[in-house]
């Protein structure tokens, strides 16, 4: 008898179609032995069907949600946030395990009550990161992983290189949150909430690197934790 996989729901801007980087997602969860589902509005007849969540990214999240103003002529939205915010708290209810990437990770931390760095070159050294689609696919960076984290289990290293694809990152940390990688210069990678069997946001994109094993392991792992919720 076969055994059923686990459901992992990946939320989707209600403002945009299917995406290359939405389908990267879709392949890195299938890779790791889940079976993805797409979440865009909440409701409870889909929420009661996944056994963990996975939020990528997107455009920025808007300042209002941590009391600064929004950049002029900068674009939001304000229903994925709104949607978004709404999958979290579920998944932090049900106690589900939660992948949360770039803007993704932004998130989880102004859900917690944390901040976000409107730009990064003037506030950290070495930050004037390239911007275009041949340094998203080839520029890569240092981050320094925390020993005892659960990204630390997963990848067994201290130091990896990922890429860069960001132009946010986060300022004041969460309540709850433990910042898990920073690069060196102190830009915050990863953080977790300690209290929760897996609760991780990522400023990079591991789905981008799902060619080398140890970003496999990260969705891997992810969607191991998503069977014992099965």
């Amino acid at each position: 008898m076969t055994k059923q996989k686990s459901i992992i729901g990946i939320t989707r801007a209600p403002d945009k179609g299917f995406t290359l980087q939405f389908l990267m997602l879709q392949i890195s969860v299938l890779i790791a032995g889940g079976k993805p589902l797409t979440l865009k509005d909440f409701n409870v007849k889909q929420a009661d069907k996944i056994n963990a969540l996975l939020i990528g990214g997107g455009k920025d999240v808007y300042p209002g949600l941590y009391n600064e103003k929004p950049i002029p002529g900068n674009p939001y939205s304000r229903e994925q946030d709104d949607n978004e915010s709404r999958w979290l708290h579920y998944a932090k209810a049900e106690n589900l395990p939660v992948l949360a990437i770039c803007r993704g990770a932004q998130l989880i931390n102004i859900v917690q009550g944390g901040s976000i760095h409107h730009k990064l070159t003037g506030i950290y050294e070495d930050a004037d990161y390239p911007q275009n689609i041949l340094a998203y696919n080839l520029f890569r960076k240092k981050i320094i992983i925390e020993k005892g984290s659960l990204l630390h289990k997963i990848t067994n290293r201290h130091e990896l290189m990922v890429n860069s694809i960001h132009k946010r990152a986060i300022k004041r940390v969460g309540a709850n949150m433990r910042v898990t990688a920073r690069e060196p210069n102190g830009v915050i990678q990863a953080i977790e909430n300690p209290d929760k069997p897996f609760y991780m946001g990522v400023q990079f994109h591991p789905e981008r690197l799902i060619h080398r094993r140890v970003f496999r392991k990260m969705f891997g792992s992810f969607v191991d934790a998503a069977k014992k919720e099965a």
